[in-house]
């Protein structure tokens, strides 16, 4: 079976870009999850980095990327990596799945504390 992947900004079900809406033509999520790292808010999207503590951890969910992954690939571009790391499900289970990592440098004063790019693109349009 193919790991699921863990989204956990502009690819989240909950846009309707066009990138988003391939990765989830005709799929249901495999429900919500974290995984342990740091997210930085860059050009109107996020980048997860590695954590620096045990208790940092960023939202997201998990898809299965059926064939879309070198696609994918292209779309993310240089600056982020797949890897293959754990995440925790809704259901509290443990899990691989891929998951794309910023590789630049966290910019300064960028950080989405709360971990989770929805929250932090709701906070920003009321703020707006």
């Amino acid at each position: 079976m193919q790991l699921p992947l863990f989204v956990y900004g502009t690819l989240g079900s909950a846009f309707q870009n066009r990138w988003a809406r391939r990765l989830w033509d005709g799929k249901r999520p495999l429900g919500a999850a974290r995984i342990r790292g740091r997210l930085f808010l860059l050009d109107g999207y996020p980048g997860l980095t590695p954590p620096r503590g045990q208790s940092e951890w960023v939202r997201g969910e998990l898809v299965n990327p059926r064939g879309l992954l070198r696609w994918l690939d292209c779309y993310e571009g240089p600056c982020f990596r797949r890897c293959m790391r754990r995440v925790v499900t809704g259901k509290g289970e443990t899990l691989r799945a891929w998951v794309y990592l910023y590789t630049g440098p966290p910019p300064a004063g960028r950080r989405i504390w709360t971990g989770s790019f929805n929250t932090a693109t709701r906070f920003a349009s009321r703020r707006a």
